[in-house]
């Protein structure tokens, strides 16, 4: 069983407008897919299957992790990355966690999964955040967790948090967390929720916010929420669109029409009907997913706060539980798997976060004793050299110049153990003796 919000939408006219020149392109070896995270050089799909991750930006995929369980459906609820740690929430019963729900670490690439639920009190986990060193974890029972040694062990941060928890209300609403800079947002069926101290202090931003919030998007000042539905006069059930330019100190209607390519509304925080299931900024671009039984899936664009959409085409063959800007592209998965549009096809460029490398990292002696020494081809570009542990925490980080074509570390501070090196979109795995 998923755990996701649901946000209702009325029905006009006003996001008629759509993109139609270009199409969706499926991809390939891509499973059923339920969230996606990015990490600049790598793109990771959680699925009912496990773990798929893409090098190309959405283009092609390659099984990471399976479950390899056939007496229940598994599901990825969640992903993060955080250094060289993969976190992955089993949202069913899973052999690998050895337990029903939790969370399993990977700090080697995906080769090997460990269980890191050290803490919690409730392992169902709907969301991650990662601000700085620290990764945090939702759960519908128990609030928020955090973990500042990469999973090893959690920490309840609900001081000031305001939620219900699940079967405790018919409308419940679960926490979901975004992470934007150094703060730290949760949505709940109390409103917007902000930490500017890694979660150890909760504010609630409800001027103008009454009731539950099922999603949430940050670009600098701006944060667009949609609110809970209501009852309208036309005797439809909607949410409103609600935005601030101040950092949530207050908030306006933006938008109660939302309609993308929808007809009727039932009356149900439950149903499957209306699901907004992705809401986020590339820039200033705001995209929005949306799909269920009275719709036909589509991705929808606004330029100007979330005033007024733009359809950007439908055609896609079912439900989207996700999408996500990689690279290039913007990416979309769901029942059917992946399909992708470069971004060009909207008049957006891409922004590169990656810098160019022409060969692979390379490490001269692997294992070694005391120094290591890093050959790579020069840099076009300055970029961040980092070195993680086997616990991928962060043990040495140096800032390159262009030019750059080596780099030599002295490892006699460190114990004996596995390494991590990553520079740009390249990593390598070394032994220290």
């Amino acid at each position: 069983m998923s755990y996701r919000g649901k946000i209702f939408l009325i029905v006009y006219t006003l996001v008629s407008v759509r993109i139609a020149d270009a199409q969706w392109i499926p991809s390939t070896g891509a499973g059923s897919i339920s969230c996606f995270t990015d990490s600049g050089s790598h793109l990771y799909a959680g699925t009912s299957n496990g773990l798929e991750v893409s090098t190309d930006h959405g283009v092609s995929w390659q099984s990471l992790l399976d479950w390899g369980f056939n007496g229940g459906t598994p599901q990825a609820g969640a992903v993060a990355i955080l250094g060289a740690n993969i976190f992955v929430s089993v949202l069913s019963e899973s052999l690998l966690a050895n337990q029903g729900h939790g969370i399993i670490r990977s700090s080697d690439g995906g080769f090997n999964w460990l269980p890191a639920n050290g803490g919690l009190s409730d392992s169902t986990i709907l969301s991650f955040a990662v601000v700085d060193n620290y990764i945090f974890a939702s759960t519908p029972y128990s609030g928020v967790f955090r973990s500042s040694d990469s999973g090893e062990k959690w920490f309840a941060v609900n001081n000031g948090l305001h939620y219900t928890a699940a079967g405790l209300s018919p409308d419940y609403l679960p926490i979901l967390l975004e992470a934007n800079g150094n703060n730290l947002y949760a949505t709940t069926d109390s409103g917007v929720f902000i930490s500017t101290n890694l979660g150890q202090d909760w504010s609630s931003l409800g001027g103008g916010i009454t009731g539950a919030v099922s999603k949430v998007a940050v670009s600098g000042s701006n944060l667009i929420a949609t609110s809970q539905y209501e009852q309208r006069s036309n005797g439809y059930y909607g949410a409103n669109m609600l935005l601030s330019s101040d950092f949530g100190s207050t908030w306006s209607v933006v938008n109660d029409t939302i309609r993308g390519t929808c007809s009727t509304v039932e009356i149900s925080t439950f149903s499957s009907n209306y699901d907004l299931s992705s809401l986020f900024f590339y820039r200033e671009n705001l995209f929005a997913s949306i799909s269920g039984s009275q719709c036909v899936p589509s991705v929808m664009l606004s330029t100007d706060l979330g005033t007024s959409w733009t359809i950007l085409d439908t055609g896609i063959p079912d439900r989207i539980n996700s999408a996500i800007v990689s690279g290039p592209n913007l990416v979309i998965g769901g029942t059917f798997g992946v399909w992708y549009r470069p971004l060009s096809d909207f008049g957006i460029s891409a922004v590169r976060t990656q810098p160019t490398l022409s060969q692979n990292l390379n490490i001269l002696a692997n294992p070694l004793t005391s120094t290591a020494d890093f050959q790579f081809s020069a840099l076009q570009e300055p970029a961040v050299f980092e070195l993680f542990d086997a616990l991928g925490r962060s043990v040495f980080r140096s800032s390159l110049p262009a030019g750059q074509a080596s780099l030599h570390v002295d490892m006699q501070q460190f114990p004996a153990g596995i390494y991590f090196a990553r520079l740009g979109g390249e990593s390598l795995r070394f032994v220290k003796l």
